[in-house]
């Protein structure tokens, strides 16, 4: 994903896809499931994807994918990741894992209006 192109989403926007979406890792593919919706759409693991959504469209990384699994599968979803790592890169930061989980913990950037 470039660079040029990073969506960081507000916590309203992140409540919302939380609720709506889940993810589960199958072999070599990501499974997207829609709550109380019976469809099931399945990318592979190694290359981004997007997300055409109600609130807007979302790239998720396959770096995103990778640090989820490994790392914070059962405590964030794979969009507080991706956000995290949005965060990060629009900050001019590094997007290691450590500097993620400072992210996560610090919790959704808030946008303020002047």
């Amino acid at each position: 994903m470039s660079k040029n192109n990073v969506k960081i989403l507000s916590p309203e926007e992140l409540r919302y896809l939380n609720n709506r979406y889940a993810f589960e890792i199958n072999d070599d593919m990501i499974l997207v499931k829609i709550q109380n919706y019976n469809r099931v759409t399945a990318h592979p693991l190694d290359s981004t994807f997007s997300l055409n959504t109600k609130v807007r469209k979302l790239d998720i990384t396959p770096d995103a994918i990778k640090i989820w699994n490994e790392k914070f599968k059962g405590k964030w979803s794979l969009f507080d990741v991706q956000n995290a790592i949005n965060i990060l890169i629009t900050t001019y930061q590094t997007p290691s894992s450590e500097e993620i989980e400072d992210q996560l913990n610090r919790g959704t950037a808030q946008i303020k209006l002047i």
